[in-house]
């Protein structure tokens, strides 16, 4: 039994978890893809999100941020980049956990916003994830990586093999399903 409360109404709900019925969502190939694209983003630390790694446990995430309406930015007098949310959620083999940092309303006057730039409490919600990943996740775990996909060699950013002259710099690996591989090699362009 899981008792969850809700913060608008401190209404509590149990839910017996042997009563929950699992329903797949997303077949295992486009699982597997998803997976790749999640890892990928860490570990080449895309945004600075290589900073939720942890040594020896496989990480997958994703960040988010909510903005203000445009009327309510000019009301309140924040800066058009003003961000009210930002979060971050990631999972490893065995665990899952989703971190939310953010203001429940905004405040004229008040730095009730995230800035962009070097606001350094943007950073809280990887911080938060990563201690608690390091001490719950199990370490040497893996996903399994459906048999139905297979992983491909293919031109950065695009969609295309690479062919002879393709620099070894611009090809990275994709999986795809099985019979939807790219077919077709593209050139890099020649330079006069």
């Amino acid at each position: 039994m899981v008792t969850l409360v809700r913060r608008d109404t401190l209404e509590k709900i149990q839910v017996n978890i042997n009563e929950v019925e699992e329903k797949r969502i997303l077949s295992e190939e486009t699982a597997t893809i998803m997976n790749d694209v999640l890892k990928n983003v860490i570990d080449n630390n895309y945004n600075n999100m290589g900073s939720v790694k942890i040594e020896n446990v496989e990480i997958y995430g994703k960040t988010g941020t909510s903005s203000f309406d445009s009327k309510l930015l000019k009301e309140l007098n924040y800066p058009s980049n003003a961000s009210k949310d930002i979060w971050f959620a990631g999972y490893s083999p065995d665990f899952t956990t989703v971190v939310w940092s953010g203001f429940d309303y905004p405040i004229k006057g008040k730095e009730n916003y995230f800035k962009t730039g070097s606001d350094s409490r943007k950073y809280i919600p990887k911080k938060v994830f990563t201690k608690i990943m390091s001490y719950q996740a199990v370490k040497c775990e893996k996903i399994n990586i459906s048999s139905n996909v297979v992983e491909v060699d293919i031109v950065k950013g695009t969609n295309y093999l690479p062919d002879y002259y393709t620099p070894n710099n611009m090809i990275v690996k994709a999986y795809y399903k099985k019979g939807m591989e790219p077919k077709e090699a593209i050139s890099p362009p020649e330079f006069e």
